[in-house]
């Protein structure tokens, strides 16, 4: 039963919460009045006095704010009632002394004559009027004060982005005024540039005129010499110290006669492009047996034998005979060259995937990590030199390259210094069918 009386009465003071501000005259916005605290703490005290003794204290300062004698004697009795409750002595005591002065007063006030009564309420009046409008004051100054605030942030975000766009707009323009000065930088330096090729081109047009004009030149007194020799045998046999010195002038003459050669091929294979080749299908094996026949003697003449492995089928490539005719001689050239006496040169065709791989290989001095670096340069001079004194303009092996590249083909040196060295000229294969076809054209 004592639960259920507990139940009711919170439940008698959440009603009494919620129609209190209607019973007592005053809105839900407006502040609760001591009346209002004294009934939820009277309601309190035998339940829930902690409780009570809140309720009662709100009242007992609203009351004391407002000057109200008969809420103060009325809270204060609610406060006592409460420290007995919770066995508070020291503060019941205090708070009966503050009840027995409220009691005093209030006998004194019932004393006082109407008017004063109608004073005190005109002047409690005034207070809650003034108390209002301070509200609505610092109401007022709130909304300004956020209303400020707002705008100042919006001056502000604008003003930042302001700046930023006019900093990306400068940089813009910044960048762009430096791309056109860069621009025409560009197109300065490559007329310059086209100038330059231009002027390069009609000097290097002029240079081959010259070789090619010097040699000629070169050439026709050495055939005089050599003529003026061939006349001096035919006439009469000379002597032997005569002989000798025939003879040293017939090789000097014939090497003179081979770097003219070699210079005068350079030059021509300088202005010479892919256009000017004529490339067709070539038997490989039948240009190699050609090269190899014209420099048997040369071979011979230094007792090295020229091994030849070829493959079983023939092979065709496309390219320009007499271009691959050169590069061979090249090769082969080199390798007796640079081959002591009594050795090998091995060359062999062999086909791989799509490409017909042709090596020469001898077993001379070799060449350097420095001379493979360089080799294919014109004018190098590598480590390696001639066994027999044999003349060397340094020009074979960029002839070699230049005119391989143009073929559409690669070439490539193995070498180990002391142990020789093997070139390999490698190009594309002509598929079986189309060689065939071509035969019988």
């Amino acid at each position: 039963m004592e639960d259920d009386s507990c139940y009711f009465r919170s439940f008698l003071a959440a009603l009494l919460i919620c129609i209190a501000p209607l019973a007592f005259g005053q809105s839900h916005t407006s502040r609760p009045s001591p009346l209002f605290y004294n009934r939820l703490a009277e309601t309190y005290i035998d339940s829930l006095p902690m409780r009570s003794l809140q309720y009662a204290e709100q009242a007992y300062y609203l009351a004391k704010a407002r000057q109200d004698n008969h809420a103060i004697y009325r809270a204060l009795s609610n406060i006592v009632a409460a420290h007995w409750k919770l066995n508070n002595r020291e503060q019941h005591k205090y708070y009966s002394v503050l009840l027995f002065e409220a009691h005093k007063q209030l006998r004194k006030n019932r004393q006082s004559t109407p008017w004063d009564k109608m004073l005190a309420l005109q002047k409690e009046a005034d207070s809650i009027q003034m108390q209002l409008t301070e509200e609505r004051y610092r109401q007022a100054l709130a909304q300004s004060e956020s209303a400020n605030y707002l705008l100042q942030t919006w001056l502000i975000f604008v003003a930042l982005l302001s700046v930023v766009v006019l900093f990306f707009w400068w940089r813009t323009q910044r960048t762009n005024t430096l791309l056109e000065q860069q621009k025409q930088e560009i197109v300065h330096q490559n007329q310059q540039l086209q100038e330059q090729n231009e002027c390069l081109h009609q000097l290097g047009i002029e240079r081959n005129e010259f070789i090619h004009m010097l040699s000629h030149d070169l050439r026709t007194p050495f055939n005089t010499i050599y003529g003026l020799l061939r006349l001096i045998e035919i006439d009469g046999a000379p002597n032997s110290r005569q002989q000798e010195y025939i003879t040293q002038i017939d090789t000097t003459i014939k090497r003179a006669n081979v770097l003219i050669k070699e210079i005068l091929e350079a030059s021509l294979y300088e202005q010479a492009d892919v256009q000017t080749l004529k490339t067709e299908a070539v038997t490989v094996h039948q240009v190699v047996e050609q090269v190899i026949t014209d420099f048997k003697s040369l071979a011979e003449s230094k007792n090295i034998e020229i091994v030849f492995n070829k493959p079983s089928a023939d092979l065709s490539i496309h390219a320009d005979q007499q271009a691959l005719v050169r590069i061979l001689e090249n090769l082969l050239s080199n390798a007796i060259k640079y081959s002591p006496t009594d050795r090998k040169v091995i060359v062999e065709i062999k086909p791989q995937q799509e490409s017909c791989h042709i090596s020469v290989q001898d077993f001379g001095p070799g060449f350097t990590e420095e001379d493979k670096k360089k080799m294919f340069k014109k004018f190098q001079r590598l480590s390696a030199r001639p066994t027999a004194g044999e003349p060397s303009t340094g020009l074979g092996l960029s002839i070699v390259k230049k005119l391989t590249e143009q073929m559409k083909g690669t070439v490539t040196c193995e070498s180990v210094q002391g142990k020789g060295a093997k070139f390999t000229v490698s190009f594309p294969l002509i598929p079986e069918k189309q060689s065939l076809t071509h035969t019988m054209l």
